[in-house]
C-alpha cells in the first residue's frame, strides 16, 4: 500500500523482500533513500543497512515499524541515523521527511 501511494505522489519505488533488498541495491543506480518496513525480525533490517551503507555510505534510511523501542538500542551504532516511523504511518510526516528532512529519530 505505501508503495502505491508513493508512486502516485512521484516518487521512484522498487520494491523487494527480505536479502533481495542487497541484490537489487547492487545492481541498481543508488537510491536517495531506503525504506524499510521492520518486523519482529530486526536483524535483517540491520543487516540490510550495514551492506547497503557499504554501497552508499550517505544512504538516508526510514524504517517503518510497530516495535520503534525495540530498534533504539540495535540502531545505535548506525550513523547516520535512521529514521524511525511508528505504525500506524502518517503519511504527511513520512513524506515531508523523504523531501530532505535531516536524519532524525521519531516515534
Amino acid at each position: 500500500m505505501l508503495a502505491k501511494l508513493l508512486r502516485a505522489d512521484g516518487y521512484q519505488v522498487d520494491t523487494s523482500i527480505g536479502a533481495a533488498v542487497l541484490e537489487r541495491l547492487a545492481h541498481l543506480p543508488r537510491p536517495d533513500v531506503l525504506l524499510l518496513d521492520v518486523d519482529a525480525d530486526h536483524e535483517t533490517a540491520l543487516n540490510v543497512i550495514r551492506h547497503a551503507r557499504l554501497l552508499s555510505p550517505a544512504l538516508r534510511v526510514v524504517l517503518v515499524t510497530d516495535r520503534a523501542s525495540e530498534l533504539e538500542e540495535a540502531l545505535a551504532e548506525l550513523a547516520p541515523d535512521p529514521l524511525i516511523l511508528e505504525k500506524p504511518i502518517d503519511y504527511a510526516q513520512l513524506c515531508a521527511r523523504l523531501r530532505g528532512a535531516p536524519h532524525a529519530r521519531t516515534t
